[in-house]
């Protein structure tokens, strides 16, 4: 049969392991639904489907990091995640993006938070995760959190412990500081 002209696909919940190269060929594909399979791995081809408006990858535990071809599905509006691994490289360059659950703020290019204040059509609910990697306020404002009028629900989370290694280490230059200009 030919599905080229196939506009939603929902797998959610079978038993399957991989996706097809193939995949890439469903031209009109815009709703595409994996969540609670064993897929490891997202087919490059996924790159292509640039009409996708909807992709639920939502307790994908086994799926490896989204490949960086994501950023192509320039209409895609909704990302459903729950494993911060999934949140794509330069997300920022999914300007249309509405709904992403989940983001996980990482040092690597592309993972900054500044990469949310591309979103200008953001909101819903959404949980930051790993705070700690944010380098410096100005990396903090490029997220533009403020102007997310749709947000309805932000959550920070932070590894405790390397936040205080942080400011322990920046109380004993402090403190060094203090005492060598005294």
């Amino acid at each position: 049969m030919d599905f080229k002209g196939l506009s939603v696909l929902k797998f959610g919940g079978a038993d399957i392991k991989s996706l097809p190269d193939s995949i890439g060929k469903l031209n009109h594909l815009r709703y595409f639904d994996i969540s609670r399979t064993d897929i490891e791995r997202l087919p490059k081809s996924i790159a292509r489907l640039h009409l996708l408006e909807t992709l639920r990858l939502l307790t994908c535990f086994g799926l490896k990091e989204l490949s960086g071809g994501m950023k192509s599905l320039v209409n895609l509006r909704h990302l459903y995640i729950s494993v911060g691994h999934h949140v794509p490289v330069e997300i920022g360059c999914l300007t249309n993006l509405q709904t992403l659950p989940l983001f996980k703020v990482g040092r690597e290019r592309g993972r900054g938070v500044g990469e949310l204040g591309f979103l200008v059509e953001f909101g819903g609910e959404l949980v930051i995760d790993d705070l700690q990697n944010v380098r410096d306020k100005e990396e903090a404002r490029g997220a533009r959190l403020w102007e997310k009028k749709k947000l309805h629900k932000l959550e920070y989370h932070w590894d405790l412990e390397r936040i205080q290694h942080l400011c322990f280490i920046s109380f004993l230059f402090f403190s060094w500081n203090n005492m060598v200009l005294v």
